[in-house]
């Protein structure tokens, strides 16, 4: 079987690994590490894990620990992919998009997703995880809920989306008050569609909203 080519990851950190996880007791900044995998898969209680920036030692507990099928692990080493789901016969690898303040804004979330966990795997930033898991944190609210969970993580990242959405209506906007009429332009003028930038991104808005209310 060929391998596909894709980013390469750096070398392990001579220090254990960060992740933090949310369980029934609530959540925590643990060392991902086989022993703390194993505790926590040992207690038979769901509870989410998210790994940020993995590196290739993470992979392996991925593979070898969670025993996750080898191909959803691969899969999962390489980004740059398109949103999508495999269901598998004991867990779902699923990848989905949420904003980010770093590089291009997008965060690319790797999902495996079973009755037991739910783990994500991202490199860029996710303010949207950063913020459920503080909502979770006041609440005092334990991940007893997997369906619950899974639905706030997806509305979350959905929802990250909106004041970005919103910056580029506004520009829409700014740019609808001040293009050139077209038959005033200067030559070589390249006329912009600013009718269909607004409708685009408008419709985009209303299509991310009717999502977000999905299951609610």
């Amino acid at each position: 079987m060929q391998v596909i080519a894709g980013p390469r990851f750096a070398d392990p950190a001579p220090h254990p690994s960060k992740c933090h996880v949310l369980g029934q007791g609530g959540g925590d900044v643990v060392d991902f590490t086989r022993d703390t995998v194993e505790h926590l898969l040992a207690a038979d209680e769901f509870f989410w894990l998210d790994r940020y920036r993995p590196d290739i030692a993470d992979f392996d507990i991925l593979r070898d620990v969670f025993e996750f099928h080898p191909l959803a692990v691969q899969d999962s080493e390489h980004f740059d992919q398109r949103a999508k789901i495999d269901d598998y016969e004991d867990f779902v690898f699923f990848v989905v998009y949420g904003a980010s303040p770093d590089g291009n804004r997008l965060v690319e979330v790797h999902c495996f997703y079973s009755a037991g966990f739910l783990v994500t795997v991202h490199r860029e930033d996710c303010p949207a995880f950063a913020e459920l898991r503080r909502r979770y944190d006041q609440r005092h609210e334990p991940a007893a809920e997997p369906s619950r969970l899974v639905y706030r993580v997806m509305d979350g990242l959905i929802s990250s989306f909106f004041p970005i959405l919103c910056e580029r209506c506004q520009i829409a906007k700014a740019v609808n008050a001040t293009v050139i009429p077209l038959d005033e332009a200067p030559q070589g003028y390249q006329a912009f569609d600013k009718g269909a930038s607004t409708k685009y991104v408008l419709d985009l808005h209303g299509m991310l909203g009717d999502k977000q209310r999905i299951g609610a």
